[in-house]
């Protein structure tokens, strides 16, 4: 299984293709799971994303076809060690120790991805209520995917995470994380 971290156009605005990193296995906590919030940084921020599940296999996949290749989507959160991250940027070194640890990645249970559209995706961590509607977010995943496959293989099970907000949320020991769409819980991680 691959997991495609695609990284907000904001962060990478002067390329024309949108600009992704491979994350392990190991970086992926299910719902329902408690995070330990790591002690090799002082600061620790979680980035929504809509995660999309392959489901088939392709390879220079035309923007038309995309939706052949995915039927379920979910909530997502990557976990970034901020204040790492600013000093390996400025160093021009790889982000990998700040991106790519264990359990960085909240991954919310599966879900018909055109109920998820209808429903869109309320967000409650700690005392913040966020709401993301996913009505747009169609053309982004097909030029995305599209993207991806002009010189990369998915496979079934592969995950592509779509970034839904450049602005992440401080993790603090002692809040809750719960994502819904309508009445279907989606994630729910307690930060510990």
């Amino acid at each position: 299984m691959k997991i495609f971290n695609i990284l907000p156009a904001e962060f990478a605005s002067s390329f024309a293709d949108p600009i992704w990193f491979f994350m392990p296995d190991s970086t992926i906590i299910r719902s329902g799971n408690p995070f330990y919030v790591p002690e090799f940084d002082d600061r620790f921020e979680a980035y929504p994303a809509l995660a999309i599940k392959i489901n088939r296999l392709g390879k220079s996949i035309a923007p038309r076809f995309v939706h052949r290749y995915f039927c379920e989507a979910s909530f997502a959160m990557t976990v970034r060690a901020t204040s790492l991250l600013e000093r390996l940027r400025s160093a021009g070194l790889p982000w990998t120790p700040a991106v790519n640890f264990d359990k960085s990645c909240f991954l919310g249970d599966f879900t018909d991805f055109n109920a998820l559209c209808e429903k869109g995706i309320n967000l409650q961590i700690g005392d913040e209520t966020v709401s993301y509607s996913l009505e747009e977010m169609m053309s982004r995943i097909e030029s995305v995917i599209s993207s991806i496959t002009s010189d990369t293989i998915i496979k079934t099970g592969d995950i592509v995470l779509m970034p839904l907000s450049v602005e992440g949320f401080i993790l603090n020991p002692g809040i809750n994380i719960d994502a819904t769409a309508g009445d279907t819980k989606l994630l729910e991680i307690r930060i510990k």
